[in-house]
C-alpha cells in the first residue's frame, strides 16, 4: 500500500470584491464559453461551477474563490482551473487586494478496519505516547498529529489522523425525454464524475498539507506556490510510511 491522492484545494481570499454583484454574470459566461465549465447555482451570496468529468468544483463570491478536485491525477487540470479562475475573478471584480492564497493536498492510506487505522497512526512520528502511557497507567490507542511551520510570507500545516468514510454516495443522472441538447450533454458530463470516483475505501489514515501565502506579491506567483506544495507533498509521503 501507499499514499493515494484524495483531493486538491485552492482558496484565494481578497478584499472588497464588491463588483462580484455587478459582474458575476459576465464571470459565468467566460467560465462556460471560454473555460468549458458547467454552470451551477447562482445567487447574490455566491456562484458555483464545475467540470464533473475532471472532479473539479469551484465557487466564488465577493470575498473569496475556492477550487477543489476529487481524486486528482497529476494536478495539471486543477492548477489550470485555479490560475484561469483567479485571473478572471481579479480582472472582473477588481478587489482592493489579495489577502491570501492557499493550496492544500489530501492523501489517504487505506486500511482494512477502524482498529487498523488507529493502530497505524501510532507507527508515525516520535513515540512520546509510549512514555506518557506508562505515566498515566494506560495504553495509547491512536494519535492525531498536527505540525505548523512558517517561513517568510508562507505558513504550512501538516496533519495526520485516522478517518472513517461513513457514507460514500455517487450520484448518477438521467436526462428528461424533453431535455435540450445542451442539458443532455451536461448529463453525460455529470455522469462521468461518477465513473472516475474510486470507491471501496472505508477506513484510512488521512494526510493533509495546507500551504498558505499571506499578502502574495503582484503579479501573483501561483505556479511557484503550487510547486512548493508538490515538493512538500513528495517529502511528506516519503517521510510518513506506515509499517
Amino acid at each position: 500500500m501507499s499514499w493515494q491522492p484524495f483531493s486538491l484545494h485552492f482558496k484565494q481570499v481578497y478584499e472588497e470584491g464588491f463588483r462580484y454583484l455587478d459582474r458575476c454574470g459576465e464571470f459565468m459566461v467566460h467560465c462556460v464559453e471560454d473555460m468549458n465549465f458547467i454552470s451551477g447555482e447562482i445567487q447574490v451570496t455566491g456562484a458555483k461551477i464545475e467540470k464533473p468529468e475532471l472532479g473539479i468544483k469551484a465557487a466564488v463570491d465577493s470575498t473569496d474563490l475556492t477550487v477543489t478536485q476529487e481524486q486528482p491525477d497529476d494536478g495539471d487540470d486543477f492548477f489550470e482551473a485555479c490560475e484561469g479562475l483567479s485571473k478572471l475573478a481579479t480582472e472582473l471584480f477588481q478587489p482592493k487586494g489579495i489577502w491570501s492564497n492557499g493550496f492544500a493536498y489530501k492523501a489517504y492510506w487505506s486500511l482494512p478496519s477502524p482498529e487498523a487505522a488507529l493502530k497505524a497512526s501510532l507507527t508515525l512520528g516520535e513515540k512520546y505516547e509510549t512514555e506518557l502511557g506508562k505515566m498515566f497507567g494506560m495504553v495509547p490507542s491512536h494519535k492525531h498529529m498536527d505540525y505548523f511551520f512558517a517561513g517568510g510570507s508562507f505558513e504550512l500545516r501538516v496533519n495526520l489522523q485516522p478517518v472513517t468514510f461513513e457514507r460514500v454516495g455517487i450520484a448518477r443522472f438521467n436526462a428528461d425525454f424533453r431535455a435540450s441538447p445542451q442539458r443532455k450533454e451536461q448529463i453525460i458530463r455529470l455522469n462521468k464524475k461518477a465513473d472516475r470516483i474510486k470507491t471501496g475505501v472505508a477506513h484510512a489514515l488521512m494526510l493533509e498539507l495546507d500551504l498558505v501565502e499571506h499578502e502574495p506579491p503582484l503579479p501573483q506567483t501561483l505556479r511557484k506556490h503550487f510547486d512548493q506544495l508538490r515538493k512538500a507533498q513528495d517529502t511528506a509521503t516519503k517521510l510518513f510510511k506506515i509499517s
